[in-house]
C-alpha cells in the first residue's frame, strides 16, 4: 500500500520567504494543524489555478488603459471600498482587477474592519463599471464614483 504520493521540492529565494511563512500560517488555519497542511493548501491553490487557466491562459489584454492612470487613485478606491463600503479583500480584488494580495497590502495599515455580509447577489458588475469610469477620469473621487442612490 502506497502511503505517499510524489514528493517535489521548490526553491524559495530569501526575498520571497515571507510569502512561505504566510502560506504556512494559512495552511495551519485552513487545515487545523493536520498532517500535510502545506501540501493540501498548495494542491488546492494549484487546482484553482488550473481551473482558471487550463488549457490556455485567458490573460487580460497586454495594453490596459486603466493601468496608465494614476496608481494612487487605484489605491484610494481600494481603501474607500474597504473602509466606507466595508467590502472584503476578495470582493475588492474582483472589482478592481487586482490580486487579493495587492488589496491586502494596500489595506494592511488600516484598522481591522469586519466586512458586511450581503443578502442575495452582490452587484459586482455595477461596482466594476464605476471603478473603470473612475480610472478613466469620469469621476473625480472614489466617493463620487461609489455613491449609489
Amino acid at each position: 500500500m502506497e502511503r505517499h504520493g510524489i514528493v517535489i521540492s521548490i526553491s524559495v529565494p530569501p526575498d520571497k520567504q515571507p510569502i512561505l511563512k504566510r502560506i504556512d500560517e494559512l495552511a495551519l488555519r485552513e487545515y487545523r494543524r493536520s498532517k500535510g497542511a502545506r501540501s493540501k493548501l498548495t494542491l488546492k491553490a494549484w487546482q484553482e489555478y488550473l481551473d482558471n487557466h487550463y488549457p490556455g491562459n485567458p490573460q487580460p489584454p497586454l495594453f490596459n488603459l486603466s493601468r496608465l492612470q494614476d496608481e494612487s487613485m487605484d489605491k484610494r478606491a481600494i481603501i474607500f471600498l474597504r473602509i466606507h463600503r466595508k467590502l472584503g479583500f476578495k470582493r475588492i480584488a474582483k472589482i478592481v482587477g487586482r490580486s487579493v494580495g495587492y488589496v491586502y497590502d494596500t489595506c494592511k495599515d488600516l484598522k481591522e474592519i469586519k466586512p458586511i455580509r450581503y443578502g442575495g447577489r452582490f452587484p459586482f458588475e455595477t461596482y466594476r463599471k464605476r471603478f473603470e469610469a473612475l480610472m478613466k477620469g469620469e469621476y473625480a473621487t472614489p466617493q463620487e464614483a461609489f455613491r449609489f442612490p
